[in-house]
């Protein structure tokens, strides 16, 4: 039986989150087409759907199908196919970030909700939470069966938040520098002078960086991980 929840993860366990320098891309792999929970088709996902970031700048961006974004995403119901790709260009993209992804079904008067499964509706603007099982009880209506409720309030089920990291810029900033020390090398033969090499000590630099950074990912450190990508961008700044 698999009940319904959201879900970037991808078919082979990854986040299904990626960057190339000049947007972001996120896939939505909820199960909107397999689960079973009773109202939970991919047609009750008519209305409620958010995609939401975090910037590394402290502000926010918001993919809403209601309205009341930044920008308009798509209903899950409206959807041709599945998974569903969301493109996101930052004005600034190299950071650390955290997404969410929420979807809530629309309420369904012939589906059987579960208070034990904490099923949740979107009827009449608002969310409403199951708190006894019911069939056809419009919400609002009868305060034993259903209670209003908000977003932050939403379970792992409709709700998912995820960390992630950008730093494109950097990689490139340490192609270029590695490319041009290597270019250097044909002139410095075998002499030691390379150390002294602005570009190979850039591209050395930074290659300690981004070894660092994707260590850090494994372990979810993302603190640590702004702080390096903020100190290899100050060292691509430098000498330009």
């Amino acid at each position: 039986m698999a009940t319904f929840g959201v879900s970037i993860v991808d078919l082979d366990g990854d986040y299904a989150v990626s960057s190339d320098g000049t947007k972001i891309t996120i896939i939505d792999y909820s199960n909107y087409d397999t689960a079973t929970d009773d109202g939970h088709e991919q047609a009750d996902f008519s209305d409620y759907k958010k995609i939401i970031f975090y910037n590394p700048d402290g502000t926010t961006y918001t993919f809403s199908s209601l309205g009341d974004g930044d920008a308009v995403v798509g209903a899950p119901a409206d959807a041709s196919s599945l998974p569903i790709t969301t493109l996101y260009t930052p004005e600034t993209e190299d950071g650390t970030y955290q997404g969410k992804l929420i979807a809530v079904p629309t309420w369904n008067n012939t589906a059987t909700y579960s208070s034990i499964s904490s099923n949740t509706v979107y009827y009449d603007s608002k969310l409403w939470l199951c708190v006894a099982n019911n069939v056809g009880i419009t919400p609002g209506t009868d305060i034993t069966k259903w209670t209003e409720t908000t977003e932050s309030a939403l379970v792992s089920k409709y709700s998912m938040t995820y960390d992630f990291a950008v730093y494109c810029a950097i990689k490139k900033c340490q192609y270029d520098s590695t490319y041009n020390a290597v270019c250097g090398l044909s002139s410095l033969q075998c002499t030691t002078s390379i150390c002294k090499d602005e570009y190979f000590v850039k591209a050395m630099k930074l290659d300690m960086i981004i070894n660092n950074i994707e260590r850090l990912i494994e372990d979810g450190d993302y603190t640590r991980i702004q702080y390096l990508i903020e100190l290899g961008t100050q060292i691509c700044c430098c000498n330009e």
